[in-house]
């Protein structure tokens, strides 16, 4: 009877003890969805919901709002309710142990999100309704008023700074001095950053512009980011302006598109040649890994372009680089009418010449010049490659971006 007395008190005794160590499984991250909200109404409401990593991790979450006085949450483990108050930007937090992620919520209230704007070229968005409206790429027009004196909108500062910047501040108003009612914009490298860059240009300060980019969050509010064409007062534009009715245009601001990636050559140390950078909106490749440079061979294809029905077509996109020699040899375009899909038969491709090729080591983004595909038109399976190669000696980068045919 003792025994069976021992033996019981043993099984529960482990018992408890395995279900305390599956209670214990560490938190090693937070992530809450959305990532930013745009509420038009007081008293609107929508619903985050937070993530713990790994998937089988247990905490409190704790819930709370940067302004309380624009937005408010109510947490309910990893649920939480966000309510509209007042107009303005909040971050809503949500923390486990030592983590902590984050929503922007922008009360915009007033705005239904339409609108006379459309988010065309010929009807451009408002600063209003591209707070209202985040989520895709679109045409915003307003007045410059400023830029961000440093890493967040509490840094607005508004007049011409003194050294260069990479955003701008918009705003429907040329006298706007609220951080809250303006679009931070982002400038990348190149056209866009040298044409509205408020230090090299400070005559730009209350001018109005007209910008195409992605309606997102920046600088922890609604903004803009990708910019990639602006036309400014007076008749100025730089920039890649998107192409409307093109055969193909492909900017890569939200991902690969329907272009297909072909490693001829990738040594196990790769986990890829080709990737997307989701962080600068762009395609990327480059070979160059703890160190060490590989040799590889990779291709980004387009999808079929079909130029059966026209009789002249031309060919545009952006492209930076870094770390390679002048002249660039080993970055190239390639045009095919046979490639279908698989493996890589060189025979099948002829090299076009790019007029505005990479010269040295430079990560600006410049045009490639138009590239002639009129000798391809009446065919109707047409495809563009970009070919990247790499060696032992040398792996550069290769950045694209806005590839346009029409």
């Amino acid at each position: 009877m003792k025994s069976k007395i021992l033996l019981s008190i043993t099984v529960t005794a482990l018992a408890v003890l395995f279900s305390a160590c599956e209670k214990q499984v560490s938190i090693t991250g937070i992530s809450v969805d959305p990532g930013t909200v745009t509420l038009t109404e007081e008293g609107q409401t929508d619903t985050l919901t937070a993530t713990l990593a790994p998937a089988d991790a247990k905490g409190d979450v704790v819930w709370a709002s940067s302004n309380t006085a624009v937005a408010t949450v109510t947490g309910n483990g990893l649920t939480a309710i966000v309510t509209a108050v007042g107009n303005g930007t909040a971050k809503i937090t949500a923390t486990a142990d030592i983590f902590t992620a984050e929503c922007t919520v922008v009360v915009n209230i007033g705005s239904t999100g339409g609108g006379e704007g459309e988010g065309t070229e010929e009807s451009p968005y408002s600063v209003e309704e591209a707070i209202a409206n985040q989520g895709s790429l679109k045409w915003v027009e307003g007045y410059i008023v400023g830029y961000v004196n440093g890493i967040g909108i509490a840094d607005a500062a508004f007049g011409v700074p003194t050294e260069a910047q990479t955003e701008i501040l918009i705003a429907s108003s040329a006298t706007e001095t609220n951080a809250a009612n303006c679009l931070p914009v982002q400038l990348p490298s190149g056209a866009v950053r040298t044409g509205l860059e408020l230090f090299a240009n400070p005559t730009n300060l209350g001018k109005s512009v007209k910008l195409y980019g992605s309606l997102e969050a920046y600088f922890g509010q609604a903004g803009m980011k990708s910019t990639t064409y602006y036309e400014l007062e007076g008749g100025t534009s730089g920039g890649t302006k998107p192409v409307a009715n093109a055969i193909l245009n492909e900017t890569f601001a939200t991902g690969q598109g329907n272009f297909t990636i072909v490693d001829v050559v990738k040594p196990a140390a790769l986990t890829s040649v080709w990737y997307y950078n989701a962080t600068y909106k762009q395609m990327a490749a480059g070979a160059y890994k703890d160190g060490v440079n590989h040799a590889t061979e990779s291709w980004l294809i387009s999808p079929a372009i079909n130029l059966s029905g026209v009789t002249s077509a031309k060919l545009t996109f952006e492209h930076a680089g870094k770390q390679f020699g002048a002249p660039v040899t080993n970055l190239t375009v390639q045009v095919s009418k046979v490639y279908t899909s698989g493996n890589i038969n060189s025979a099948d491709w002829t090299a076009l010449n790019i007029p505005d090729h990479l010269a040295g080591e430079t990560n600006t983004f410049k045009s490639s010049g138009n590239i002639d595909l009129t000798p391809y038109c009446g065919n109707a399976n047409v495809r563009i490659a970009f070919k990247y190669t790499s060696t032992t000696t040398g792996a550069g980068n290769w950045y694209v971006r806005n590839v346009v045919v029409n």
